[in-house]
């Protein structure tokens, strides 16, 4: 596998920008920093607000983008009586893994790509949320998208669910309480269970929703929106570094593939 350099504000413009297509799941799980990063280098991409969609756009073959991150959201993945678009986002998934569209699904965004490849998605013996760490497997350090970080990422959780792995999917993180933590699945499909694209904004705005307060305090004690609160400020300088780079080492994967579909 080809790997990245590492990023720099401007790096990306040094090469035609890819068009990214972000598939937004919900108004409290928007793209983050990562909208700031890609308005930065001057990459194109469109906003699909598909919670919002009462079908699916016509007009959105996988291969008229460069590039697919599917965000994070409240849903959970096997509610498709809930949640009519799940069907139509499913095929779409199908789709961009067979036609090799690079795909980066974050939080619920890997629970669908687990889910569209075979895998069980359930819900988690126990939810975790908030600061915490996974490690890179032997394949996750070797992999592109991790490319210049370090083995041991500082990362942000919130989610119910887990999944397993579909045969022949490669597990590259992991943790004591969520052992499959990030997965690829061919050479450019990508789940991550954990979040990579959060600002302080989104994470104090969690922190003020009754339903997500009920659900620190039940994890992490009375004091657990307040805990999650107090250590944001110091985890999210390093975080954000990491987001960075591990953006940047996606969409470099994405132009690579351009380049080879065009040659």
């Amino acid at each position: 596998m080809q790997h990245t350099t590492p990023w720099s504000p401007g790096s990306l413009l040094e090469q035609s920008a890819p068009r990214v297509l972000v598939l937004q799941h919900s108004p409290i799980a928007p793209l983050g920093i990562w909208k700031t990063m890609l308005e930065v280098s001057g990459i194109g991409y469109e906003i699909l607000r598909i919670d919002e969609q009462m079908a699916w756009p016509n007009n959105m073959p996988p291969a008229a983008y460069d590039a697919v991150i599917a965000l994070g959201g409240p849903q959970h993945v096997y509610e498709e009586n809930t949640y009519s678009f799940f069907a139509q986002e499913r095929a779409f998934l199908h789709r961009v893994i067979e036609e090799e569209v690079p795909y980066l699904g974050i939080c619920l965004g890997a629970q669908m790509l687990a889910a569209v490849v075979g895998a069980s998605v359930h819900k988690h013996t126990q939810a975790e949320l908030g600061w915490t760490q996974v490690y890179l497997t032997e394949e996750g350090s070797d992999d592109p998208l991790f490319s210049h970080l370090p083995e041991v990422l500082n990362v942000y959780a919130w989610h119910e669910d887990a999944f397993a792995l579909s045969p022949g999917a490669v597990l590259l993180a992991s943790n004591r309480h969520t052992p499959h933590q990030a997965f690829r699945v061919g050479r450019y499909a990508y789940g991550l269970q954990f979040h990579m694209e959060l600002h302080a904004a989104i994470i104090e705005q969690w922190l003020r929703l009754p339903e997500m307060q009920a659900q620190a305090r039940a994890v992490l004690g009375d004091e657990g929106p307040r805990l999650l609160s107090w250590q944001s400020e110091p985890a999210l300088r390093i975080y954000q570094a990491q987001s960075r780079q591990l953006l940047a080492n996606f969409l470099q994967m994405a132009e690579q593939r351009r380049e080879q579909v065009a040659a």
